[in-house]
């Protein structure tokens, strides 16, 4: 019996049957290939094309994607940039976001949102999360805002969104710019200036690693 068995059995003090080793059977974390067998020929015809072309960076392509992107979402503009941490950074910057501001972002996020604001020049402010959802509290960012907030970044998690007519009420109340993280709520309704991440474990499983940027 290996160690991590005995450990199993010392947890549930023997009132469980132990099955073999060879009866254990691996449960994969994300399957990230069942989504592109049904499309596989039509993946592999775009891949070729793309090495038959040499069009590795921007291109038609990306100006493809970047459109229809935008008009699933019902918006004017979508933009590909590098990567989740550059979309953050440049999106708050085009918002006039700079040095002594203040951004009111989540506890419970991915680092990429705390960096994209440090690189815009603002002053992160976390505030904690809403224990029934694990996303931003509306509360709680309400009593962290000061005369230098200028913005509020609220993150989209587990197919969860934080109320947007909570978000909208509270940014009209003092002012504030939303941008959301929508990493995971692609589609997602009632959303400002916000941005997408195709990492391999979110919600749109691509075969890069890019940041989109939806602008309104």
């Amino acid at each position: 019996m290996t160690a991590a068995l005995r450990a199993h059995a010392i947890i549930f003090d023997n009132l469980i049957m132990i099955p073999s080793q060879s009866s254990f059977q691996a449960i994969p974390f994300v399957d990230l290939a069942w989504q592109h067998r049904s499309i596989q020929a039509k993946i592999l015809a775009i891949v070729e094309a793309a090495l038959a072309q040499g069009n590795y960076v921007l291109g038609q392509p990306v100006a493809e994607f970047e459109s229809a992107f935008a008009a699933a979402c019902e918006t004017a503009h979508g933009v590909g940039v590098g990567c989740g941490t550059d979309a953050i950074a440049l999106g708050l910057r085009a918002c006039g976001i700079c040095e002594g501001d203040e951004v009111i972002l989540p506890a419970n996020t991915f680092v990429a949102t705390l960096i994209g604001i440090l690189r815009a020049g603002a002053t992160p402010v976390f505030v904690d999360c809403d224990p029934e959802t694990a996303l931003l509290d509306l509360a709680a960012a309400e009593c962290a805002i000061t005369r230098k907030t200028r913005a509020i970044v609220p993150v989209h998690l587990y197919g969860q969104m934080v109320s947007p007519t909570g978000l909208l009420d509270l940014a009209k109340r003092y002012d504030l710019i939303i941008f959301e993280d929508a990493a995971q709520a692609h589609f997602g309704r009632k959303r400002r200036l916000s941005i997408w991440f195709d990492w391999p474990s979110s919600s749109l499983q691509l075969l890069s690693q890019q940041k989109l940027r939806r602008t309104r």
